[in-house]
């Protein structure tokens, strides 16, 4: 199989991955100074060819031996052993009881296009639908790719998304949350009747989604953001038109900085993305899932028709990433190669406060300029990975095409067969 012959083969190191692994040295000899990403105790070298032959022999146990080798065998056995001798608490009971749950997509419209993509416990379906659905109140095609004006408006309602992912998002087998009123089209008309054009906001409450939601009102207070720096995002299309559009995570680099001995698993860290406030409705609980931002997308054209396949690495830039790639293909007539490459912006908000507006180099000085002098507290950051990493695949129908694009902020490629 292709995957058992890359882990047992190899790869040659790449200078990121080198700089990676060297940034989270610290947590790897901590916990795990044996792995092949510590080759003599110190981070693998650029241009070296680096083997997991641990991960070879895992697949092996999976292929002949199916989910049984992981939930109640050899491989499950190891991981429990390594949570357990690093200070952790795990049991095969525990790994026994996790369950994968099938829920039915997000689904909203843009433009008479089709958005479905992930419900909670990840928030970034919801709000991507959320953001798009304010956007699509102002003029976008019109106030031209990355103007003043259409950062403005973007920027603003990016506060208003955040502010309401922090007080409503969680996961919903624990929380009532308020998914309708969210991703409704006159909850978003509301908001975008608070964004002025010569104003900005500097507080941003969260708004009140329940009178569009259909369902009695919950009181409750928000939790805090997620990392996913080590995110990872794929889509595929086969020649039948069959889509996947999948993100997976481990949270931070390296997880947590354990790897299992003898299968080289890198464990998550995702226990992180709860929130440290016991009042949060992402506060932990016993088979409570942590608030994630992960959103592979599905879009269909008017006529039905599979459009686009998207998804992102990123944390909560996923969000925005994914938003603004969308819109640069429906409003400004992208091809996806060139979407995801477009410069972008993130505006958080929390607390009731707004956030920092953080622009990504490349977008035109003197539309920064503009943008702090109309009153955005601004920061210009180098073009890279913190601005989301998005792969994705484009329909085009009329002459029998898809176009992929691979985004240059991290490794990857599109490639076709």
């Amino acid at each position: 199989a292709p995957a058992i012959r890359l882990a047992e083969e190899g790869f040659e190191v790449h200078p990121m991955q080198t700089q990676i692994i060297t940034d989270e040295f610290g947590k790897l000899s901590k916990y795990s100074p044996d792995s092949v990403f510590l080759p003599g105790g110190l981070p693998a070298e650029t241009g070296t060819i680096l083997k997991q032959p641990g991960i070879a022999k895992a697949f092996r146990l999976l292929a002949s031996d199916g989910p049984d080798a992981f939930y109640n065998g050899p491989i499950g056995e190891a991981v429990v052993a390594a949570v357990n001798n690093s200070g952790g608490r795990m049991s095969m009971e525990d790994l026994r009881g996790y369950e994968m749950i099938v829920q039915k997509p997000v689904h909203g419209t843009y433009r008479g296009y089709s958005i479905y993509s992930t419900p909670p416990a990840s928030s970034g379906g919801t709000h991507i639908v959320q953001l798009l659905n304010i956007m699509e109140n102002f003029p976008v095609k019109a106030l031209k790719h990355n103007s003043p004006e259409y950062l403005h408006y973007l920027a603003e309602g990016m506060k208003m998304v955040f502010a309401d992912r922090q007080k409503y998002m969680a996961d919903t087998a624990f929380v009532k949350v308020p998914l309708a009123g969210l991703s409704s089209k006159g909850y978003a008309k509301e908001l975008a009747d608070k964004i002025r054009k010569y104003d900005v906001m500097k507080d941003v409450p969260a708004g009140d989604p329940w009178p569009f939601d259909g369902s009695e009102k919950a009181e409750f207070v928000g939790g805090g953001g997620n990392k996913h720096i080590s995110t990872s995002s794929f889509s595929v299309v086969d020649a039948a038109g069959n889509i996947v559009a999948s993100t997976n995570t481990v949270n931070y680099f390296f997880g947590s900085g354990v790897v299992v001995p003898e299968y080289g698993i890198v464990l998550n860290n995702q226990m992180d993305d709860f929130s440290q406030n016991p009042e949060s409705v992402n506060a932990p609980e016993p088979g409570k899932r942590p608030l994630s931002s992960m959103s592979p997308t599905i879009v269909l054209d008017p006529e039905g028709r599979a459009f686009m396949t998207i998804g992102a690495a990123g944390a909560m830039r996923i969000i925005t990433a994914v938003s603004q790639i969308i819109m640069n293909v429906v409003d400004f007539g992208m091809p996806m190669d060139m979407a995801i490459e477009q410069p972008r912006i993130f505006n958080p908000a929390g607390g009731g406060k707004a956030g920092k507006l953080l622009i990504e180099e490349g977008i035109d000085p003197s539309t920064v300029d503009y943008l702090k002098l109309r009153g955005h507290d601004l920061e210009v950051r180098p073009f890279g990975g913190y601005f989301g990493t998005a792969q994705g695949i484009l329909f085009d129908h009329t002459k029998g095409r898809m176009n992929g694009g691979a985004d240059s902020r991290r490794l990857g490629v599109p490639v076709g067969y």
